[in-house]
């Protein structure tokens, strides 16, 4: 595994999900770090969930902002959302609406449902962009 970023990163999966392995949050961070050395988005990514949920470190919102905003910044679509959200709802980063619409739109063109839901809340309530219902409508509907 020393050479060979996928490898690494694909063990931290392993541990991180338990395949094929006893599920270890700590060893899953371990390879995901060694992955991200090698600026795989992918593995910022990761790096970012288990700090937003806590597994396998104490939950930090700031830490898991600057994780995700690596791999969103290679256009990594997941990362894209949850930068969106840490943006829309002030987790680890300074609440930022226009921030949050700006990300949920780039991920559209990758058909993450979530982010599009988040970019209809986001039309319904005037947050971040000017009052539509029916954009809101639209994108609540996908």
């Amino acid at each position: 595994c020393q050479g060979d970023i996928k490898a690494q990163y694909m063990l931290g999966e392993c541990f991180y999900f338990g395949f094929g392995l006893e599920q270890d949050y700590r060893q899953a961070i371990y390879w995901f770090k060694r992955a991200a050395e090698y600026d795989l988005p992918q593995a910022y990514f990761n790096l970012g969930l288990c700090y937003y949920d806590g597994n396998g470190v104490k939950q930090d919102y700031e830490e898991a902002s600057k994780y995700f905003k690596k791999a969103a910044e290679q256009n990594f679509p997941l990362a894209q959302y949850y930068l969106g959200q840490c943006y829309y709802n002030g987790e680890g980063i300074e609440q930022n609406y226009e921030k949050a619409v700006e990300l949920f739109k780039k991920t559209i063109k990758d058909d993450l449902p979530p982010a599009q839901f988040a970019l209809g809340v986001c039309y319904y309530n005037g947050e971040g962009v000017e009052q539509d219902y029916e954009e809101a409508i639209r994108n609540l509907r996908n």
